[in-house]
């Protein structure tokens, strides 16, 4: 006879951090001999806490993923996937990232770009002037946003 209970715990294998959100992969573990779902937990200093949607299990030693989103640009975050089944949940060890800078930040440099181009230097190195085109474009897309 076999008894059922808590499933392993699932082993994170990587997060990668974007501006707002953030993509956790995991594979799963045993699932205790019953049906088992996932979901990851993102924590922002030891107590804002963000959780995805559940995730059916796809089978053991399978790659799952998911995408937290609403995060703090700039932020370092320590995050979680928990496994659980009706006898109880099992946590992942931690892992963690941070958020990529937001758009005030390039705001920021546009509007130190903007200054540069305001004093028209004679000699314009060509990677600089590639830099030039590359920040107008950027700052131009910004101003529509």
């Amino acid at each position: 006879m076999f008894v059922q209970g808590k499933p392993n715990s699932p082993r994170i294998e990587k997060a990668t951090c974007n501006i707002n959100s953030a993509k956790i992969e995991w594979i799963s573990s045993f699932n205790g001999g019953d049906s088992q779902t996932f979901f990851a937990l993102a924590i922002l200093d030891q107590q804002k806490v963000t959780r995805s949607e559940s995730m059916k299990d796809r089978g053991i030693n399978q790659i799952h993923y998911t995408e937290l989103q609403n995060l703090q640009p700039s932020s370092k975050y320590v995050f979680y996937v928990v496994a659980k089944n009706r006898h109880g949940n099992s946590s992942s060890a931690e892992i963690e990232c941070t958020t990529l800078e937001g758009m005030h930040e390039r705001e920021y440099s546009c509007n130190i770009y903007m200054i540069f181009q305001r004093r028209k230097p004679i000699i314009l190195l060509r990677s600089m002037y590639i830099y030039s085109v590359a920040m107008s474009v950027m700052c131009h897309a910004i101003s529509f946003a």
